[in-house]
């Protein structure tokens, strides 16, 4: 069942009269085209279809799942050094 909701809001005059215009050229009410148009431009949710929650528990196993031989793997300043050093440029951004 579906319930309407009663809102008031404020618009821009010039605003009014565009939708007054189209709504009288459609021989509709105001109210009639704000809603078609709110309708017409609001993100509705999406349902998940089978096959995209099959995909997502499949990659969902794999989620902060990394095998790396290197035990500093994950530290930061290592990483930004070895950047550094390729890039031929020391942390400070000076040419080395």
């Amino acid at each position: 069942m579906v319930r309407n909701v009663t809102i008031s809001c404020r618009l821009p005059e010039e605003l009014y009269s565009v939708l007054a215009k189209k709504a009288a050229a459609q021989r509709r009410p105001v109210d009639d085209v704000i809603v078609e148009y709110l309708a017409r431009h609001t993100a509705k949710p999406r349902s998940a279809t089978p096959a995209t929650r099959k995909g997502k528990r499949r990659l969902r196993k794999y989620l902060g799942v990394c095998k790396v031989d290197d035990s500093h793997a994950a530290d930061n300043d290592r990483i930004d050094a070895e950047l550094a050093k390729e890039y031929g440029r020391g942390l400070a951004g000076e040419e080395g």
